[in-house]
């Protein structure tokens, strides 16, 4: 009875995770849609009308693709940059690393 309760525990426990993680990257398409495309557009390119009277940053730049651009481009969804607000209180950690994802993916990252 005992050994059941724990194997049910750690299967809740892994597929937990599993879905979290699965959600995650399933959400970063969804959350540039919403929250990111109106300036950067749907490629990343800021081609935009607000985008271009923003002045802001085309993600097409390789540069975004690398792997320390990661924690740049989690940093400035966190916590904003220039005129580019701050998403922490909108979103959740798993939606910033998704949307970083999906940014570093527009830049060619595979």
């Amino acid at each position: 009875m005992r050994l059941a309760l724990v194997m049910i525990l750690m299967i809740v426990a892994v597929s937990s995770l599993a879905s979290r993680a699965l959600a995650a990257d399933a959400d970063g398409a969804a959350v540039w849609k919403q929250h990111c495309q109106g300036c950067h557009g749907a490629d990343g390119a800021g081609d935009t009308a607000v985008g271009k009277a923003l002045h802001v940053a085309s993600l097409k730049d390789p540069k975004w693709a690398s792997a320390d651009a990661l924690a740049k481009i989690e940093s400035a969804v966190r916590g904003g940059v220039g005129k580019m607000p701050a998403m922490a209180s909108s979103l959740s950690a798993d939606e910033i690393a998704a949307v970083a994802r999906h940014a570093q993916e527009l830049a060619g990252a595979k």
